[in-house]
């Protein structure tokens, strides 16, 4: 699928195909690197926090962080960030070729370790959702439900493919399982991508997360990444070369606006953590 069409009459160098399979290494690179970001803000900002018993920092950075007396829901705000950290550290690993190939132990533990640790953090975020006073729109917490849930239901097809033995089914499910993972992620990336096209204005968005731009985007974080790589696998599958190349041209654009919201995230959720 990578090689280059040697034929010298051709002047096209690479196939539809090929061309779709090398935008999609390009948009997982720039998202591997995007998710290695956070994962950095999370040990820093969270785990030096910690190493410091300054909790308190954390409630600045999140709503309805540490509530006294609430022992169980404390405790899944600890789990949670650890989580957090486990799955974005862990979650791009399962999709380098070069691991998957040559260190099989590993990418099956590290494959569990990934799905278990998704499953226990939506769990726990179902339980803060509808035990704590929401924020926002009472919408909004149909809409991380719905990323919880396709994460758990994704997690089980994942891990009952590898089961059978059915590969291919399985890898397709993992990749279902990593989008709606980084459903959190993309949060912070929506965010920073409309401040750039907005210049900053983000009409829609409000303090309190109840505008319809925070609305909408709180359901397409799961919907619309889940849909696009719906429409990826159809294209990859097809022998039609003019829907290859579109496709290949969405993914390119999509990893050139992943970079984008990811750069203006780090501006303003992650490296305003520390100033």
């Amino acid at each position: 699928m990578t090689d280059l069409t040697m034929n010298p009459g051709n002047t096209q160098l690479y196939s539809p195909r090929q061309m779709l399979a090398h935008s999609a290494r390009f948009w997982f690179f720039i998202t591997a690197m995007g998710q290695m970001a956070f994962v950095i803000y999370i040990a820093a900002f969270y785990g030096g926090s910690a190493l410091r018993g300054d909790y308190d920092a954390w409630d600045g950075r999140m709503f309805n962080g540490f509530i006294s007396g609430d022992l169980l829901g404390n405790l899944n705000i600890l789990l949670h960030i650890v989580f957090a950290f486990v799955i974005t550290a862990s979650g791009p690993i399962q999709f380098i070729p070069a691991v998957r190939n040559r260190f099989r132990t590993f990418h099956r533990w590290n494959g569990r370790i990934y799905a278990s640790s998704a499953v226990l953090i939506s769990i726990g975020a179902l339980y803060l959702t509808w035990t704590r006073n929401g924020i926002g729109a009472p919408i909004l917490d149909i809409g991380i439900s719905l990323n919880a849930v396709a994460i758990i239901s994704f997690a089980v097809l994942s891990a009952r493919s590898a089961m059978k033995r059915n590969f291919r089914s399985h890898h397709r499910w993992t990749l279902r399982l990593f989008l709606a993972v980084s459903g959190v992620w993309y949060m912070r990336l929506g965010f920073g991508l409309y401040a750039f096209l907005t210049g900053g204005q983000m009409p829609g968005s409000t303090q309190m997360l109840d505008g319809p731009f925070d609305i909408s985007l709180n359901f397409a974080i799961t919907l619309v990444p889940l849909a696009l790589l719906e429409l990826y696998f159809r294209a990859i599958d097809s022998k039609n070369g003019l829907a290859q190349s579109l496709m290949s041209a969405v993914v390119c654009v999509l990893a050139v606006a992943t970079a984008i919201g990811s750069f203006m995230a780090a501006q303003i959720f992650w490296l305003s953590s520390f100033s």
